[in-house]
């Protein structure tokens, strides 16, 4: 039995449908937390009191309240992990969305993998939505439904950036910091689709607000909205993206990234254009 510490961090609001199949493989696991910690979003619904249903049998499940006023939800998630996180006696730090499943071996094949690589900083597993499997477009952007961190790597980032995309941008900061990062085979279910709580205006806004503030090449985000194009609705879903990104980009001024590591991240974007470009080539020349 492998004797790995972590913890778990879970933010939750109004997941009265989908918290008591998390509930259940959290506590199916092989391998068991020191800490599940579910911090409660202003939750309205009956979330909170199925979550102490079982908290008064189980003492490594905590619920705490998150007093943040962060206006955005990805910010203010971040915010929660980086508060709740500060534990130098752990090897491994979770997030989790209160909305997935996941076998009873999930924890353990993880640690496995992080194990037998000490420079595997970020992992996540593979996203399962209505029966279907996804394919990330690139295998080493974690998904943020269920991040695990080497605690190492954690710290050397400098937490979470309390951001909208933290969940990608963690990625770019750890393989700045020299960290490798990788969505595995490793398979959990999302009952939920993701962004659903948004109005699709709303989403897409968001969206183009957070590329013009990394800010993405405008050739890479025109690239993007063509292959999202079809995306509902059609066309419009994109126009909205690209007037986001431009409000970002050259009204807020605002950029994320240091200088440094936005030149990295610039750098990475290229070596994957260039990567999708010869792999279409390879295939069209077969």
């Amino acid at each position: 039995m492998m004797n790995n510490k972590f913890i778990v961090i879970t933010p939750f609001k109004n997941e009265e449908k989908y918290i008591e199949a998390t509930i259940q493989s959290m506590l199916n696991q092989s391998v068991k937390p020191i800490s599940w910690i579910l911090i409660d979003d202003s939750s309205t619904d009956t979330s909170l009191d199925i979550i102490n249903s079982y908290v008064k049998n189980i003492p490594w499940i905590k619920v705490e309240k998150n007093d943040s006023s962060i206006e955005s939800k990805g910010a203010r998630i971040a915010n929660m992990v980086n508060n709740f996180s500060s534990n130098t006696k752990i090897d491994y730090l979770c997030k989790i969305d209160a909305d997935v499943s996941f076998e009873e071996n999930f924890f353990e094949k993880i640690f496995n993998a992080m194990d037998n690589n000490d420079r595997l900083g970020i992992c996540s597993g593979t996203l399962i939505y209505d029966n279907k499997i996804e394919r990330p477009i690139f295998s080493d952007l974690t998904r943020g439904a269920t991040k695990i961190y080497n605690y190492n790597c954690f710290k050397d980032i400098g937490g979470l950036l309390e951001s909208r995309g933290w969940d990608t941008i963690d990625n770019v900061s750890a393989q700045y910091k020299g960290w490798e990062t990788r969505v595995l085979p490793i398979y959990f279910e999302h009952h939920k689709l993701e962004g659903i709580s948004y109005r699709w205006y709303n989403r897409y806004y968001e969206s183009g607000i957070y590329f013009g503030s990394i800010p993405y090449p405008f050739y890479y985000l025109v690239l993007r909205c063509i292959y999202r194009i079809f995306n509902h609705p059609p066309l419009i879903s994109q126009i909205v993206v690209i007037y986001g990104f431009i409000y970002s980009r050259f009204i807020l001024k605002k950029n994320l990234l240091s200088p440094s590591l936005q030149a990295f991240f610039y750098q990475r974007i290229r070596e994957r254009l260039i990567g999708k470009i010869k792999n279409v080539w390879h295939i069209s020349s077969n």
